[in-house]
């Protein structure tokens, strides 16, 4: 079978965990026969192509661009959406305009926020398959867009083994001069509005425990609001991005992890921690708990008591030993690449 893979236009320059998820599975595709390869163009020749796959639909007028592309050349369309509750989505951009949200911020207010929601509409009612990665998702998106939960499939996200590998030693030698020997809570995101850093640091604004904010974002106004607040509270270190390796150092360096995001879909990051047995705090407003259940605790962006007391309980809990087994079993890239793989060939 060959597959055409539509990414967001952004995909490759400003990645995110859509875009390592995309490259994780398209790479073991091949293991069912398939084909797939990524191109970004909307009148993208698809002689030969047995479906198209467009892969998030966060900005629909891009996805429904690859859509009618694909109708006009009578190729069926898969469609892995990326969806979660609108509502703190355009709050999120709204408070926090930039170059980047522009575009999205325009369709969300006033009367293009309806176009939005017609743009999503036709691709999700429009789509033949239609993809979820969490069943909360499904829910959400059943419930929003009148679908039968029966015609959506769930592909669970996958997370690299080699996380549960990082070197904490090597970590801290890097970082001694900032944190010395000190326990520290971990949160691992770009720092943007989305991810709720702000949120996170109101929080623990008069909280003595080391915070170590990795992720990129150093220089736009919500960063620069970020360390700002930060300056009012001693021990907040920013360690901007970092690699693969070095990620998995930090997780395997923390005492816990927090992401309390404003919106999310199924955030890597969550397993990545997961599979390195770190406690944590996930956030509500995204499919965690389908993936974590009672091992983890969640807490509403929004509800900053909350935000503590999740992080109280992580930070007093043991490593959670079980469900790092459970990650390493049951949330692999090979698991998400042969259920994406059976439900293209079903449509093929």
């Amino acid at each position: 079978m060959r597959v055409v893979v539509h990414p967001r236009r952004t995909a490759e320059t400003r990645q995110g965990g859509d875009w390592r998820q995309l490259r994780e599975t398209i790479r073991l595709l091949g293991d069912h026969r398939i084909e797939a390869r990524i191109s970004t163009k909307t009148d993208e020749d698809l002689s030969g192509t047995d479906v198209c796959l467009i892969w998030n639909s966060v900005s629909p007028d891009a996805a429904l661009a690859y859509y009618r592309n694909a109708r006009a050349q009578g190729t069926p369309v898969a469609l892995m959406p990326f969806y979660w509750k609108l509502e703190r989505f355009w709050e999120t951009f709204g408070s926090w305009p930039s170059r980047r949200t522009r575009k999205i911020n325009a369709l969300g207010s006033g009367a293009n926020r309806s176009e939005y929601f017609r743009n999503q509409a036709a691709l999700v009612q429009g789509a033949d398959l239609l993809f979820a990665n969490s069943q909360a998702e499904a829910d959400l998106l059943a419930e929003e867009y009148s679908i039968d939960r029966q015609s959506i499939r769930v592909v669970w996200n996958g997370v690299s083994a080699d996380m549960a590998l990082g070197n904490a030693t090597r970590f801290r030698s890097t970082w001694r001069a900032v944190i010395g020997d000190r326990e520290f809570l971990a949160c691992i995101a770009r720092v943007a509005p989305r991810k709720n850093q702000l949120g996170l640091l109101l929080a623990l604004r008069h909280d003595s425990r080391v915070l170590v904010l990795v992720g990129a974002g150093a220089s736009d106004p919500y960063a620069t609001e970020c360390r700002r607040v930060s300056s009012m509270r001693r021990d907040v270190i920013f360690v901007g991005q970092q690699g693969h390796d070095a990620v998995a150092d930090v997780l395997a360096a923390a005492r816990a992890h927090v992401l309390v995001s404003r919106y999310d879909v199924a955030p890597l990051v969550t397993l990545e921690a997961a599979i390195a047995g770190l406690p944590q705090v996930a956030p509500v407003e995204s499919g965690a708990r389908d993936y974590l259940g009672d091992s983890a605790w969640y807490a509403d962006p929004d509800d900053h008591d909350g935000i503590r007391r999740a992080i109280d309980a992580a930070w007093s809990s043991p490593k959670q030993v079980d469900l790092a087994r459970r990650a390493r079993t049951e949330f692999t890239w090979q698991r998400t690449a042969r259920e994406l793989a059976e439900a293209l060939w079903a449509i093929a």
